[in-house]
């Protein structure tokens, strides 16, 4: 084990040396960072006893990114984490509104396709999703959330290099909608399944070294 280790530790050295014409390295290896905003809708959200809506917050992405520069287009594997927050809200028949916020915590590993047009750049392709966690915070519209994320959704964004650093724009969609298990109160011992359409938008600054 400790041998692979070394071995791959200097193949990530000799890569960081290959050069490619016009001096851009073949291999780069970086880290981004940035805000995230989600959409969550439920489908058929109402139940007999509660009417369920939610409200979108702001989350935020850190992870490591890398790019294989290619003749006319290159490759970027990246390696994401995901913090995302929604607002439950439940109103029942009879009685006051609750709220809660559901945290949602992924770990992702997009593969991006991309063209480079002087300093503009556009790419997309499959993001696979590697880990899912949620947890709600306050409130006692839902005593328990849990999520089930496809395990491939897809990735389209743009941006612009300025040297070391790139900034994006991009989208997340979804091929399959998810789907979400909430108890409700305590007046619903059996939680429900609801169908989600997930969508977001994420702004990022990365960095290569």
């Amino acid at each position: 084990m400790i041998k692979r280790i070394w071995m791959i530790c200097a193949l990530l050295v000799v890569s960081q040396g290959v050069m490619a014409v016009g001096g851009i390295k073949l291999v780069q290896f970086g880290v981004r960072a940035g805000l995230n905003v989600e959409t969550v809708d439920l489908l058929h959200p109402n139940t007999s006893l509660y009417k369920l809506a939610t409200d979108d917050k702001v989350g935020f992405q850190l992870g490591f990114t890398s790019r294989i520069n290619l003749a006319m287009f290159y490759i970027q594997p990246e390696l994401l984490y995901n913090m995302n927050r929604y607002k439950l809200i439940a109103t029942p028949e009879t009685g006051s509104v609750s709220k809660s916020t559901v945290k949602v915590n992924t770990m992702e590993v997009p593969v991006l396709v991309g063209v480079k047009i002087l300093l503009l750049h556009v790419n997309a392709g499959p993001v696979f999703n590697v880990m899912t966690n949620t947890s709600v915070k306050s409130g006692s519209a839902a005593h328990s959330v849990s999520m089930v994320k496809p395990t491939v959704s897809y990735m389209i964004g743009a941006g612009l290099d300025l040297g070391r650093v790139s900034i994006d724009a991009r989208y997340n969609g979804q091929f399959k909608r998810p789907e979400q298990s909430i108890l409700i109160g305590t007046v619903e011992s059996v939680g429900r399944d609801f169908k989600t359409k997930m969508q977001s938008w994420t702004f990022s600054v990365g960095y290569m070294f």
